[in-house]
């Protein structure tokens, strides 16, 4: 059996936030809930960077939910 140790680019949360433009405080919710992989090593959360590209670039691609809202809204509960 062969055994592969594979290395991540990791950040603290104090540099995924920079990258992310958002809090530390943000950055921490996302590691508690499991939005960004990360583990905790001696107290502190250590962020996969690949994992923060992901998040963010999501981000970058939210659709315009007041639109599609006004959309439905307008087209089925104001028309008798």
């Amino acid at each position: 059996m062969r055994i592969v140790t594979v290395h991540y680019r990791c950040m603290d949360t104090a540099t995924a936030a920079t990258t992310a433009h958002v809090t530390p405080a943000t950055i921490r919710t996302w590691c508690r809930r499991g939005v960004v992989a990360a583990i905790k090593q001696a107290g502190r959360w250590v962020i996969e960077a690949a994992s923060l590209a992901r998040r963010i670039a999501l981000g970058a691609r939210t659709p315009d939910r007041t639109r599609e809202f006004c959309d439905v809204v307008g087209d089925s509960a104001y028309h008798a």
